[in-house]
């Protein structure tokens, strides 16, 4: 389990800290986010996060979590939050058109929560999960899991069964946001820890030396969510990665 920290870096020090410590992760709630954060968005990303007269929960979310993450890449790239141009791979994963500092980062949100991962001259990947009996069905589990996955998880009971689907997925997840490339890789060719008491891990992938290249870390503790990051590094000796907490008051200062 990740170390928790309240310090926000200051901003001179954040792309030297971030290259000592490899990977940072920020935490918040969307109440927490200041609506201050909209004045980041792109016009197009204005445009879907109020292309309506509701400007619903949907909407919302996009924009403050949208805002956000420009807010911090600004940070460590040293370029205008509303001056950054992202670009998204085909199966759309974000990444900096121009990026100098060789930054790679990922964002995801479930439930009201929302957490983003950053670092430099990695592939980083990060999936939220609210655990919900209204997104879960045993039936899900032939499609997720991999034959080997299913033997392990046949072997809990019913209620184990639900939060252990939810963690190879979010393990998953992670995994495949990493390398960019989303559902077009079928999640059950790929293998993770199945129980939730033990750590997360890729253990099989599309190539069979894959594996000893990732680290996976099990981010903060929630009792309804899981949060996985996942880690590309040869050295695969990374320490746990710190999660900092961002409150309202420290967007926009």
């Amino acid at each position: 389990m990740s170390a928790v920290a309240s310090f926000i870096p200051s901003h001179s020090s954040w792309l030297d800290r971030l290259s000592q410590e490899k990977v940072h992760i920020y935490r918040s709630k969307f109440d927490d986010l200041s609506e201050g954060l909209l004045e980041y968005l792109s016009p197009s990303e204005k445009m879907r996060a109020v292309s309506s007269r509701s400007f619903s929960k949907t909407q919302r979310e996009f924009g403050l979590g949208r805002g956000w993450l420009r807010h911090l890449l600004s940070r460590y790239s040293n370029i205008p939050a509303a001056e950054l141009r992202l670009i998204f791979g085909e199966k759309g994963k974000p990444e900096l058109f121009c990026n100098p500092a060789h930054l790679s980062f990922n964002i995801s949100h479930s439930g009201d929560e929302i957490c983003a991962i950053i670092s430099q001259n990695l592939e980083v990947g990060i999936d939220l999960e609210e655990l919900s009996e209204k997104k879960w069905s045993p039936n899900l589990a032939a499609e997720i899991l991999s034959e080997n996955e299913i033997r392990e998880f046949n072997t809990l009971n019913e209620k184990e069964k639900m939060r252990s689907f939810f963690y190879i997925w979010t393990q998953k997840e992670a995994y495949l946001k990493a390398i960019g490339r989303g559902l077009s890789i079928a999640p059950n060719t790929i293998e993770v820890t199945v129980n939730p008491l033990r750590l997360p891990q890729l253990i099989k992938s599309l190539s069979a030396d894959e594996p000893k290249e990732w680290q996976m870390f099990s981010l903060f503790d929630l009792k309804e969510f899981y949060c996985i990051a996942a880690v590309r590094t040869s050295s695969n000796q990374l320490e746990a990665p710190k999660v900092i907490h961002w409150k309202a008051d420290s967007c926009l200062d």
